[in-house]
Protein backbone atom coordinates (compact mmCIF):
# COMPACT_ATOMS: atom_id res chain seq x y z
CA UNK A 1 0.00 0.00 0.00
CA UNK A 2 1.28 3.85 -0.63
CA UNK A 3 2.69 5.23 2.45
CA UNK A 4 -0.19 7.62 3.26
CA UNK A 5 -2.17 4.01 4.20
CA UNK A 6 0.56 3.15 6.35
CA UNK A 7 0.91 6.02 8.26
CA UNK A 8 -2.58 6.99 8.86
CA UNK A 9 -2.95 3.32 9.87
CA UNK A 10 -0.20 3.88 12.55
CA UNK A 11 -1.98 7.30 13.68
CA UNK A 12 -5.34 5.25 13.87
CA UNK A 13 -3.84 2.77 16.21
CA UNK A 14 -2.57 5.19 18.56
CA UNK A 15 -5.37 7.44 18.69
CA UNK A 16 -7.38 4.60 19.27
CA UNK A 17 -5.87 4.75 22.72
CA UNK A 18 -2.36 3.47 22.26
CA UNK A 19 -0.74 6.81 22.73
CA UNK A 20 -1.52 6.85 26.61
CA UNK A 21 0.70 4.00 26.58
CA UNK A 22 3.87 6.33 26.67
CA UNK A 23 5.23 9.72 25.34
CA UNK A 24 5.97 9.25 21.88
CA UNK A 25 3.73 6.52 21.00
CA UNK A 26 2.29 8.14 18.12
CA UNK A 27 5.56 9.00 16.05
CA UNK A 28 6.20 5.28 16.68
CA UNK A 29 3.77 3.55 15.11
CA UNK A 30 3.99 5.54 12.20
CA UNK A 31 7.40 5.33 11.73
CA UNK A 32 6.97 1.58 12.37
CA UNK A 33 4.14 1.40 10.28
CA UNK A 34 6.63 2.53 7.32
CA UNK A 35 9.60 1.07 8.51
CA UNK A 36 9.62 -1.73 6.20
CA UNK A 37 9.70 0.54 2.99
CA UNK A 38 13.32 0.83 3.93
CA UNK A 39 13.89 -1.10 0.94
CA UNK A 40 12.91 1.98 -1.15
CA UNK A 41 16.67 2.49 -0.78
CA UNK A 42 17.36 -0.52 -3.20
CA UNK A 43 16.66 1.65 -6.22
CA UNK A 44 20.29 3.38 -5.58
CA UNK A 45 21.02 0.03 -7.42
CA UNK A 46 18.86 0.16 -10.39
CA UNK A 47 15.27 -0.05 -11.49
CA UNK A 48 15.04 -3.59 -12.22
CA UNK A 49 17.23 -4.88 -9.03
CA UNK A 50 14.98 -2.36 -6.72
CA UNK A 51 11.87 -4.75 -7.91
CA UNK A 52 13.15 -7.79 -7.72
CA UNK A 53 14.42 -6.56 -3.81
CA UNK A 54 11.63 -4.70 -2.47
CA UNK A 55 8.59 -7.00 -1.11
CA UNK A 56 11.23 -9.06 0.61
CA UNK A 57 13.30 -9.09 3.68
CA UNK A 58 12.65 -5.93 5.19
CA UNK A 59 8.62 -7.02 5.07
CA UNK A 60 8.80 -10.55 5.51
CA UNK A 61 9.19 -12.58 9.35
CA UNK A 62 13.20 -11.27 9.76
CA UNK A 63 12.16 -7.44 9.75
CA UNK A 64 9.06 -8.37 11.65
CA UNK A 65 11.76 -9.70 14.30
CA UNK A 66 14.69 -6.79 13.85
CA UNK A 67 12.72 -3.76 12.64
CA UNK A 68 10.98 -3.05 16.15
CA UNK A 69 14.09 -3.04 18.04
CA UNK A 70 15.75 -0.65 15.54
CA UNK A 71 12.87 1.82 15.30
CA UNK A 72 12.42 1.44 19.24
CA UNK A 73 16.09 2.61 19.41
CA UNK A 74 15.79 5.03 17.53
CA UNK A 75 13.03 6.75 19.11
CA UNK A 76 14.88 6.16 22.44
CA UNK A 77 17.23 8.01 21.58
CA UNK A 78 15.48 10.89 20.24
CA UNK A 79 13.72 11.48 23.31
CA UNK A 80 17.33 11.26 25.71
CA UNK A 81 19.31 13.42 23.05
CA UNK A 82 16.79 15.59 21.92
CA UNK A 83 13.48 16.03 23.65
CA UNK A 84 14.87 15.16 27.40
CA UNK A 85 17.50 18.13 26.79
CA UNK A 86 14.85 20.79 25.22
CA UNK A 87 11.98 19.75 27.90
CA UNK A 88 13.50 18.14 31.17
CA UNK A 89 10.27 18.21 32.61
CA UNK A 90 8.66 15.87 29.84
CA UNK A 91 7.75 12.14 31.09
CA UNK A 92 10.69 9.72 29.42
CA UNK A 93 9.27 7.09 27.02
CA UNK A 94 9.68 3.34 28.08
CA UNK A 95 12.13 1.40 25.90
CA UNK A 96 10.15 -1.72 26.66
CA UNK A 97 6.66 0.33 26.00
CA UNK A 98 8.04 1.49 22.62
CA UNK A 99 9.23 -2.07 21.29
CA UNK A 100 6.03 -3.55 21.90
CA UNK A 101 4.13 -0.56 19.96
CA UNK A 102 6.57 -0.96 17.56
CA UNK A 103 5.72 -4.38 16.56
CA UNK A 104 2.27 -3.47 16.42
CA UNK A 105 3.12 -0.86 13.92
CA UNK A 106 5.80 -2.80 11.65
CA UNK A 107 2.88 -5.99 11.12
CA UNK A 108 0.55 -3.52 10.02
CA UNK A 109 3.28 -2.90 6.97
CA UNK A 110 3.20 -6.20 5.44
CA UNK A 111 -0.09 -7.73 6.24
CA UNK A 112 -1.38 -4.68 3.77
CA UNK A 113 1.22 -5.13 1.32
CA UNK A 114 0.28 -8.87 1.05
CA UNK A 115 -3.40 -7.83 0.24
CA UNK A 116 -2.77 -6.40 -3.30
CA UNK A 117 -1.88 -8.31 -6.35
CA UNK A 118 1.64 -6.86 -6.20
CA UNK A 119 2.93 -9.72 -3.68
CA UNK A 120 5.02 -10.03 -0.92
CA UNK A 121 7.40 -12.43 0.39
CA UNK A 122 7.19 -13.25 3.69
CA UNK A 123 10.06 -16.31 4.52
CA UNK A 124 12.94 -14.76 2.64
CA UNK A 125 16.18 -15.20 2.66
CA UNK A 126 14.45 -18.70 3.54
CA UNK A 127 12.06 -19.19 0.72
CA UNK A 128 11.50 -16.99 -1.91
CA UNK A 129 7.84 -17.93 -3.19
CA UNK A 130 5.35 -14.68 -3.29
CA UNK A 131 2.33 -14.85 -1.94
CA UNK A 132 -1.32 -12.26 -2.84
CA UNK A 133 -3.88 -10.81 -1.27
CA UNK A 134 -5.31 -9.30 -4.37
CA UNK A 135 -7.95 -7.73 -2.01
CA UNK A 136 -6.91 -3.97 -2.09
CA UNK A 137 -5.99 -1.87 -4.64
CA UNK A 138 -2.09 -0.18 -3.72
CA UNK A 139 -4.02 2.83 -2.90
CA UNK A 140 -7.12 2.82 -1.27
CA UNK A 141 -8.87 6.42 -1.24
CA UNK A 142 -11.69 4.45 1.30
CA UNK A 143 -8.93 3.51 3.43
CA UNK A 144 -7.55 6.94 3.95
CA UNK A 145 -11.60 8.34 4.64
CA UNK A 146 -11.83 6.17 7.54
CA UNK A 147 -8.42 5.98 9.01
CA UNK A 148 -8.22 10.08 8.15
CA UNK A 149 -11.62 10.69 9.69
CA UNK A 150 -10.86 9.05 12.99
CA UNK A 151 -7.52 10.88 13.41
CA UNK A 152 -8.73 14.08 12.46
CA UNK A 153 -11.73 14.03 14.64
CA UNK A 154 -9.76 12.73 17.80
CA UNK A 155 -7.00 15.36 17.92
CA UNK A 156 -7.76 18.25 19.93
CA UNK A 157 -8.59 21.12 17.74
CA UNK A 158 -5.77 23.65 17.31
CA UNK A 159 -5.52 26.36 13.96
CA UNK A 160 -2.12 24.55 13.25
CA UNK A 161 -4.09 21.10 13.24
CA UNK A 162 -6.83 22.43 11.46
CA UNK A 163 -4.74 23.91 8.69
CA UNK A 164 -2.55 21.08 8.37
CA UNK A 165 -5.62 18.25 8.33
CA UNK A 166 -7.74 20.35 6.13
CA UNK A 167 -4.76 20.92 3.29
CA UNK A 168 -4.39 16.62 3.66
CA UNK A 169 -8.10 16.56 2.74
CA UNK A 170 -7.41 19.12 -0.10
CA UNK A 171 -4.60 17.34 -1.84
CA UNK A 172 -5.90 14.27 -1.69
CA UNK A 173 -9.68 15.43 -2.87
CA UNK A 174 -7.69 16.83 -5.64
CA UNK A 175 -5.64 13.55 -6.68
CA UNK A 176 -8.72 11.48 -6.46
CA UNK A 177 -10.98 14.23 -8.69
CA UNK A 178 -8.34 13.96 -11.59
CA UNK A 179 -6.90 10.41 -11.52
CA UNK A 180 -9.41 8.39 -14.55
CA UNK A 181 -8.85 5.45 -12.78
CA UNK A 182 -11.63 6.79 -10.11
CA UNK A 183 -14.80 6.21 -11.84
CA UNK A 184 -17.44 9.45 -11.43
CA UNK A 185 -19.41 8.47 -9.02
CA UNK A 186 -17.08 7.28 -6.50
CA UNK A 187 -15.26 10.76 -7.05
CA UNK A 188 -18.52 12.31 -6.08
CA UNK A 189 -18.94 10.23 -3.18
CA UNK A 190 -15.28 10.35 -1.43
CA UNK A 191 -15.23 14.36 -2.09
CA UNK A 192 -18.39 14.82 -0.41
CA UNK A 193 -17.53 12.74 2.37
CA UNK A 194 -14.04 14.37 2.89
CA UNK A 195 -16.32 17.65 3.05
CA UNK A 196 -18.53 16.34 5.73
CA UNK A 197 -15.19 15.13 8.02
CA UNK A 198 -13.65 18.54 7.00
CA UNK A 199 -16.65 20.61 8.37
CA UNK A 200 -17.08 18.41 11.73
CA UNK A 201 -13.54 18.87 12.36
CA UNK A 202 -14.13 23.24 11.75
CA UNK A 203 -17.58 23.32 12.95
CA UNK A 204 -18.22 20.45 15.13
CA UNK A 205 -18.18 20.19 18.82
CA UNK A 206 -14.36 19.54 19.97
CA UNK A 207 -14.13 15.77 21.46
CA UNK A 208 -13.56 14.58 24.81
CA UNK A 209 -9.97 12.94 24.94
CA UNK A 210 -12.49 10.09 25.68
CA UNK A 211 -14.81 10.60 23.20
CA UNK A 212 -12.41 10.82 20.55
CA UNK A 213 -10.77 7.61 21.38
CA UNK A 214 -13.82 6.20 20.76
CA UNK A 215 -14.88 7.67 18.18
CA UNK A 216 -11.25 7.20 16.33
CA UNK A 217 -12.06 3.36 17.65
CA UNK A 218 -14.83 3.37 16.04
CA UNK A 219 -13.66 4.32 12.42
CA UNK A 220 -10.93 2.34 12.96
CA UNK A 221 -12.72 -1.04 13.66
CA UNK A 222 -14.72 0.20 10.40
CA UNK A 223 -11.77 0.04 8.19
CA UNK A 224 -10.81 -3.20 9.36
CA UNK A 225 -14.40 -4.17 8.66
CA UNK A 226 -13.96 -2.76 5.01
CA UNK A 227 -10.77 -4.96 4.68
CA UNK A 228 -12.13 -8.05 5.56
CA UNK A 229 -15.24 -7.53 3.75
CA UNK A 230 -12.66 -7.23 0.67
CA UNK A 231 -11.14 -10.21 0.99
CA UNK A 232 -14.35 -12.02 1.66
CA UNK A 233 -15.64 -10.72 -1.72
CA UNK A 234 -12.49 -11.19 -3.29
CA UNK A 235 -12.83 -15.43 -2.33
CA UNK A 236 -16.28 -15.00 -3.65
CA UNK A 237 -15.33 -13.63 -7.27
CA UNK A 238 -12.88 -16.11 -7.83
CA UNK A 239 -15.60 -18.37 -7.15
CA UNK A 240 -17.53 -16.65 -9.84
CA UNK A 241 -15.12 -16.89 -12.19
CA UNK A 242 -14.16 -20.60 -11.96
CA UNK A 243 -18.04 -21.28 -12.66
CA UNK A 244 -17.69 -19.36 -16.06
CA UNK A 245 -14.99 -20.90 -17.13
CA UNK A 246 -16.03 -24.58 -18.19
CA UNK A 247 -19.15 -22.98 -20.29
CA UNK A 248 -16.83 -20.88 -21.80
CA UNK A 249 -14.70 -23.56 -22.70
CA UNK A 250 -11.64 -22.89 -20.75
CA UNK A 251 -10.42 -26.42 -19.53
CA UNK A 252 -7.04 -25.24 -19.12
CA UNK A 253 -7.09 -22.46 -16.87
CA UNK A 254 -3.90 -22.52 -14.49
CA UNK A 255 -4.22 -19.25 -12.49
CA UNK A 256 -6.64 -16.96 -11.83
CA UNK A 257 -6.68 -13.19 -10.84
CA UNK A 258 -8.72 -10.49 -9.26
CA UNK A 259 -7.52 -7.15 -9.67
CA UNK A 260 -9.23 -4.79 -7.44
CA UNK A 261 -10.23 -1.27 -9.25
CA UNK A 262 -9.50 2.04 -7.38
CA UNK A 263 -12.43 3.41 -5.31
CA UNK A 264 -14.70 1.12 -6.79
CA UNK A 265 -14.97 -1.82 -4.12
CA UNK A 266 -17.71 -3.58 -6.04
CA UNK A 267 -16.08 -4.13 -9.51
CA UNK A 268 -12.69 -5.30 -10.56
CA UNK A 269 -10.59 -6.55 -13.15
CA UNK A 270 -10.02 -10.55 -14.26
CA UNK A 271 -6.76 -12.20 -15.31
CA UNK A 272 -7.08 -15.77 -16.20
CA UNK A 273 -4.10 -18.03 -17.16
CA UNK A 274 -3.92 -21.03 -19.89
CA UNK A 275 -1.75 -22.95 -21.02
CA UNK A 276 -1.05 -20.78 -24.18
CA UNK A 277 -2.85 -17.70 -23.04
CA UNK A 278 -3.77 -14.57 -20.46
CA UNK A 279 -7.38 -13.71 -20.82
CA UNK A 280 -8.99 -10.74 -19.23
CA UNK A 281 -12.06 -10.09 -17.78
CA UNK A 282 -14.23 -8.20 -15.03
CA UNK A 283 -16.67 -8.54 -12.28
CA UNK A 284 -18.69 -6.73 -10.44
CA UNK A 285 -21.49 -7.62 -8.08
CA UNK A 286 -24.18 -5.82 -9.65
CA UNK A 287 -23.15 -7.05 -13.14
CA UNK A 288 -25.70 -10.09 -14.55
CA UNK A 289 -23.68 -12.32 -15.01
CA UNK A 290 -21.26 -10.79 -12.27
CA UNK A 291 -18.60 -12.50 -14.15
CA UNK A 292 -16.89 -12.34 -17.87
CA UNK A 293 -14.34 -12.66 -20.39
CA UNK A 294 -13.63 -11.13 -23.12
CA UNK A 295 -12.63 -13.34 -25.59
CA UNK A 296 -11.02 -10.57 -27.94
CA UNK A 297 -8.88 -9.91 -24.59
CA UNK A 298 -7.23 -13.34 -24.98
CA UNK A 299 -2.96 -12.97 -25.68
CA UNK A 300 -0.24 -15.35 -26.11
CA UNK A 301 1.81 -16.15 -23.23
CA UNK A 302 4.32 -16.18 -26.23
CA UNK A 303 3.84 -13.95 -29.29
CA UNK A 304 6.59 -14.60 -31.78
CA UNK A 305 6.63 -12.20 -34.96
CA UNK A 306 5.73 -13.31 -38.69
CA UNK A 307 9.42 -14.57 -40.31
CA UNK A 308 10.43 -15.66 -36.96
CA UNK A 309 10.70 -19.60 -36.53
CA UNK A 310 9.41 -20.64 -32.90
CA UNK A 311 12.19 -22.51 -32.46
CA UNK A 312 14.32 -19.26 -33.04
CA UNK A 313 12.28 -17.92 -30.80
CA UNK A 314 12.18 -19.60 -28.03
CA UNK A 315 16.27 -20.30 -27.53
CA UNK A 316 15.68 -16.21 -27.48
CA UNK A 317 13.77 -16.28 -24.82
CA UNK A 318 16.10 -19.01 -23.29
CA UNK A 319 19.25 -16.46 -23.68
CA UNK A 320 17.16 -13.18 -22.62
CA UNK A 321 16.15 -15.16 -18.94
CA UNK A 322 20.07 -15.34 -18.35
CA UNK A 323 20.09 -11.83 -18.79
CA UNK A 324 20.72 -9.84 -15.45
CA UNK A 325 17.96 -7.45 -15.39
CA UNK A 326 15.77 -9.98 -17.28
CA UNK A 327 16.23 -12.41 -14.27
CA UNK A 328 15.31 -9.89 -11.84
CA UNK A 329 12.58 -9.04 -13.48
CA UNK A 330 11.32 -12.64 -13.47
CA UNK A 331 12.14 -12.81 -9.71
CA UNK A 332 9.10 -10.32 -9.78
CA UNK A 333 7.00 -11.03 -12.09
CA UNK A 334 4.15 -13.28 -11.92
CA UNK A 335 2.43 -13.88 -15.60
CA UNK A 336 4.90 -12.99 -17.19
CA UNK A 337 4.47 -12.64 -21.15
CA UNK A 338 7.00 -12.76 -24.25
CA UNK A 339 7.17 -10.79 -27.46
CA UNK A 340 9.98 -12.06 -29.92
CA UNK A 341 10.74 -9.38 -32.85
CA UNK A 342 13.14 -9.79 -35.96
CA UNK A 343 15.86 -7.06 -35.63
CA UNK A 344 18.80 -6.32 -38.00
CA UNK A 345 21.28 -7.88 -35.81
CA UNK A 346 19.82 -10.64 -34.26
CA UNK A 347 16.07 -10.57 -32.29
CA UNK A 348 14.70 -8.44 -29.88
CA UNK A 349 13.00 -10.20 -26.77
CA UNK A 350 10.83 -8.00 -24.66
CA UNK A 351 9.21 -9.47 -21.32
CA UNK A 352 6.45 -8.25 -19.41
CA UNK A 353 3.61 -8.91 -16.59
CA UNK A 354 0.53 -9.66 -17.28
CA UNK A 355 -0.94 -7.97 -14.20
CA UNK A 356 0.77 -4.43 -15.56
CA UNK A 357 0.19 -4.23 -19.05
CA UNK A 358 1.63 -0.34 -19.94
CA UNK A 359 2.29 0.52 -16.82
CA UNK A 360 5.43 2.37 -16.51
CA UNK A 361 8.53 0.19 -15.74
CA UNK A 362 6.64 -2.24 -14.58
CA UNK A 363 5.50 -2.87 -18.34
CA UNK A 364 8.67 -4.72 -18.90
CA UNK A 365 12.01 -4.48 -20.63
CA UNK A 366 13.27 -5.71 -24.00
CA UNK A 367 16.89 -6.96 -24.36
CA UNK A 368 18.57 -7.69 -28.14
CA UNK A 369 19.52 -11.53 -28.09
CA UNK A 370 22.33 -11.21 -31.43
CA UNK A 371 22.23 -14.85 -32.20
CA UNK A 372 19.83 -17.50 -30.84
CA UNK A 373 22.07 -20.64 -29.91
CA UNK A 374 19.47 -23.03 -30.80
CA UNK A 375 19.20 -24.63 -34.43
CA UNK A 376 16.33 -23.84 -36.44
CA UNK A 377 16.90 -27.01 -38.31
Amino acid sequence: MDNLTHALVGAALSKSGVERITPLATATLVLAANAPDVDVLSYAQGQWFALSFRRGITHGIPALIVLPWLVAGIMTLWDRAVLRRRHQALPPTRFTALVSISYLGVLTHPVLDWMNTYGMRWWLPFDGRWSYGDSLFIIDPWLWLLLGAGVTLARPRSRFGSIGWLALAGVTAALISRTALVPGPGKVAWIALVAMAALARMLGKPSTPEGGTRLCRGLTTAAAGYVALMMISHRAAVADVRDTLEPAGIVDARAIMIGPRPADPIGSEVLVQTDDLYLRGSHGWTDSPRAGLAAESGFLRLDVAPGVPVETAEAAVAAARAQPDVERYLVWSRFPYWRVEAAEDGLWVRVGDARFPGTGGLAGLSVLIPNPTRSTQ
